[in-house]
């Protein structure tokens, strides 16, 4: 805890303001990203950054007991660049397989997609 009674979460909300800023920053969706698994688009790599962020979410609230973070709206959203990506990122291994969603809110579409 911190001074005030508050969870010291560290460097965590400052490295996520400088990482939104460098992403506001971003002119060009399909330039190259150099990764460690190869090359792909700017916009690519957005996805899966967004993707990867999204899911370690609702895994850490599951963990820890708490709601999860990851709302109707965030949902839709993601569920947007994710459909077009599923079978591909299923097929090298980064998706789980897919489930059949307990409901049809966004947030169970989401998680049954990437398989949680």
């Amino acid at each position: 805890m911190d001074g005030a009674g508050e969870p010291d979460v560290g460097p965590f909300p400052d490295l996520a303001r400088r990482a939104r800023g460098a992403a506001d920053r971003v002119t060009d969706l399909g330039a190259t990203v150099h990764c460690s698994f190869g090359d792909c688009t700017v916009e690519e790599y957005l996805w899966q950054l967004t993707v990867a962020r999204t899911f370690a979410a609702e895994a850490l609230a599951r963990a820890v007991g708490s709601s999860s973070a990851v709302d109707e709206e965030l949902a839709a959203a993601v569920l947007v660049g994710l459909r077009p990506r599923a079978g591909l990122w299923r097929s090298v291994g980064i998706l789980l397989p897919a489930r059949v969603p307990v409901s049809t809110s966004a947030r169970h579409r989401l998680l049954a997609v990437g398989g949680l």
